[in-house]
């Protein structure tokens, strides 16, 4: 495929209903550039953060490690609440979800079965 293909491709598919997401850098806070401060424990903050590609909105969830950590489960339920917030605010019926490959987001098993329930 060439380029002026792949351009018409992309002309023809502007309703397609595609949903980026990944688990960014885990915030550790409280953030100080004290050096005494940055020995000390600091609490975890995960995000993870989904882009809509038909709105061009972003969606992120937040959670600290002393409600659940990292957990294989929390993960799926963080997207879930994004698919839920997403279903709320627009009329989809068909939804591409896409993603990296990190190891604690097991996309083979939760990206199939959350959006169904």
């Amino acid at each position: 495929m060439n380029m002026r293909e792949a351009r018409n491709d992309k002309r023809k598919n502007k309703d397609l209903s595609v949903l980026l997401f990944d688990l960014q850098n885990v915030i550790p806070t409280p953030y100080a550039n004290i050096i005494s401060l940055f020995y000390l424990r600091k609490l975890n903050v995960y995000n993870l953060t989904a882009y809509y590609m038909p709105t061009k909105q972003v969606y992120c969830t937040l959670w600290n490690e002393n409600l659940s950590g990292c957990a294989v489960n929390v993960i799926p339920s963080a997207f879930h609440k994004i698919l839920t917030v997403l279903a709320e605010e627009n009329d989809i019926t068909e939804l591409i979800t896409w993603s990296d490959s990190y190891v604690p987001q097991n996309r083979n098993s939760f990206d199939f079965y959350s959006p169904m329930d």
